[in-house]
């Protein structure tokens, strides 16, 4: 039987997940045991600037931190969650988590995932 395992910060059912934010910061600035991959696509850390013909023109770095945030639209569309309403439940988790957040220089890392 598969083991079910729920985000330590969404509490949905993951089944891709990391362990990485249990020693590193979350945009939040807090650790969390179990992070699913949507959760950690909610930050956004790139603006892109497209041409007229809607091609790509820039990708502009932008801090990491509770202000730059993606919608539930651009997680869903970019693949980060299955669901529209799974999207919108990580998007509102990450930001009421952030709503308490003082730290405003957290270091963006590259978490290693899990997969059931």
């Amino acid at each position: 039987m598969k083991k079910k395992i729920r985000c330590s910060l969404c509490d949905q059912f993951v089944d891709v997940y990391t362990t990485d934010y249990k020693n590193n910061l979350f945009i939040d600035g807090k650790n969390y045991t179990i992070l699913c991959f949507t959760c950690c696509f909610v930050p956004k850390t790139i603006e892109q600037i497209y041409n007229s013909k809607g091609l790509i023109k820039e990708e502009i770095q932008i801090p990491y931190s509770c202000e730059n945030l993606n919608s539930p639209k651009d997680v869903y569309n970019q693949g980060s969650a299955e669901s529209l309403k799974q999207a919108k439940k990580s998007v509102e988790s990450v930001q009421k988590s952030c709503d308490s957040c003082k730290n405003k220089n957290i270091k963006k890392i590259n978490p290693s995932w899990k997969v059931l």
